[in-house]
């Protein structure tokens, strides 16, 4: 029976969700195809994404990267109809880039960001995926406390009636028993085994499995239980070999020396350190090939996440860059003691301008006011955002109060001074602005500080529009 595009989205969906990576690929494959042939670019997106996260968790990096580089082109080409959950979904593929080039530092700040757009989207299955990722970079980190305490929240959220996903499940649970081994916790290692044994079966993907045998070989060779863990390994290099993941093989290999050292299995161990020397000339050769991913990847993750910040429509800043950079700036300042200043406008009578004249038109205004915005700012004293709808932010900081007033007149003179020519009139518009200060540092909240611009744009509202009022 043939699905429509709808049906499909979410065949791929579910059997992504149910840990069937093989079958998500197949699902993606027919999307992307059907989306194509009738030019709906969300669901192309969407087929898009599903593939590189199904590559990427199948370790196949090469087919992950080529998918989560076509996502972005077509975001790139389709910026202005990219959702919030879209936008999501380029800080998940910018955290697997950064994961790759192991920039943790960046890995987490993207995450951190993720988590601020699932918190406002109720994405429970985001926010666990997030928490795992935490929990991945701090074990990377060797933050293993934290890792653990990462992985806890993970896996309450991928339990949760909200969630309910095998992947997810698997992860935390995963990075809970690297967690507690790396802490020596070897009785909650073994029941957090005890808990993924349960969740595993042959549709699982190869990858849960040789994690599961890996971590029963360390804990029994850390319990000194050398047969158990010997039987274990053995079974996950099987696996290992089956999927051709150098990492974990070398891994094993490692452990399964040092196990026929102390069952005396000279013959076995011999074997195993020739396969170890081979595997570690394979190694140089893919480290050759990943030096030069890396650096591809390295001009990739900047483009990504320069258009991860911009607002879709008007291409300059959103708010969520805004709040990063506001929290940024606002503690510097606090240490400097020097003022920051938050300047927040929104186009007099916006409402009025859509039902008259169409949200085409209203559209072409907001536009023209960011373009403006952008013009004026600098990025070092200035930066500005859309906030949301027809309402813009821009922070000042390193300036006198007399220029920051300068500025803001400068911005209101020029806008009101514009001039859109439609087809029987000239359309004008003026705006409202509300200002407010840091107080030299006391206040190191963006939210504090954009609430009090907010009550002064309400006040310069309230008291005829068209004008600029300070905060008192």
């Amino acid at each position: 029976m043939l699905l429509t595009i709808d049906e499909l989205k979410n065949t791929t969906h579910a059997t992504y969700l149910s840990g069937n990576l093989q079958e998500t690929i197949k699902f993606g494959h027919e999307l992307v195809e059907k989306a194509m042939l009738q030019q709906d670019r969300i669901s192309i997106r969407s087929g898009y994404m599903y593939l590189a996260i199904s590559y990427h968790a199948l370790a196949d990096l090469k087919n992950a990267f080529h998918y989560i580089f076509l996502y972005d082109e077509y975001c790139q080409q389709n910026k202005e109809d990219l959702s919030d959950q879209e936008k999501e979904n380029l800080y998940l593929l910018l955290f697997f880039l950064y994961e790759y080039n192991e920039n943790w530092e960046k890995a987490r700040e993207t995450i951190i960001l993720n988590m601020d757009l699932s918190k406002k989207l109720y994405a429970t299955d985001m926010m666990c995926n997030c928490f795992c990722n935490l929990s991945k970079v701090a074990i990377a980190e060797q933050k293993f406390d934290e890792a653990h305490e990462f992985a806890l929240h993970g896996l309450d959220l991928a339990l949760s009636k909200h969630a309910d996903i095998p992947q997810l499940t698997f992860q935390a649970l995963c990075n809970l028993v690297e967690a507690s081994l790396k802490l020596n916790l070897l009785n909650d290692a073994t029941k957090y085994l005890s808990t993924l044994s349960a969740c595993l079966d042959d549709s699982n993907s190869i990858k849960w499995q040789i994690l599961y045998y890996q971590y029963v070989g360390e804990l029994y060779y850390l319990k000194g239980q050398f047969e158990v863990s010997y039987k274990a390994a053995t079974t996950c290099k099987e696996l290992t070999s089956k999927a051709g993941n150098l990492a974990s093989k070398i891994r094993i290999i490692s452990l399964l020396i040092e196990l026929c050292e102390r069952l005396n299995h000279f013959e076995d161990g011999y074997y195993y350190y020739k396969e170890y020397v081979d595997i570690l000339q394979e190694l140089k050769q893919a480290a050759i090939y990943k030096t030069t991913l890396q650096l591809e990847i390295q001009h990739r993750v900047a483009a990504i996440q320069e258009r991860s910040n911009l607002d879709g429509l008007t291409n300059i800043y959103n708010r969520y860059h805004l709040e990063n950079v506001a929290a940024k700036w606002l503690l510097e300042a606090a240490n400097e003691k020097t003022n920051v200043t938050c300047l927040v406008f929104d186009i007099d009578k916006f409402k009025s301008i859509n039902d008259q004249y169409g949200h085409l038109i209203g559209d072409d205004v907001i536009k023209l006011v960011a373009n403006t915005c952008k013009e004026l700012s600098n990025l070092e004293t200035t930066f500005a955002a859309r906030f949301g709808g027809d309402e813009f932010v821009i922070l000042l900081r390193h300036l006198t109060s007399t220029e920051v007033m300068k500025f803001a007149n400068t911005l209101n003179h020029t806008l009101a001074a514009m001039k859109i020519p439609l087809e029987d009139t000239i359309l004008t518009f003026t705006v409202s602005m509300g200002m407010a200060t840091n107080l030299k540092g006391e206040i190191n909240s963006f939210h504090e500080i954009f609430k009090n611009a907010d009550i002064a744009l309400y006040n310069a509202k309230e008291n005829g529009r068209n004008q600029i009022r300070q905060y008192e």
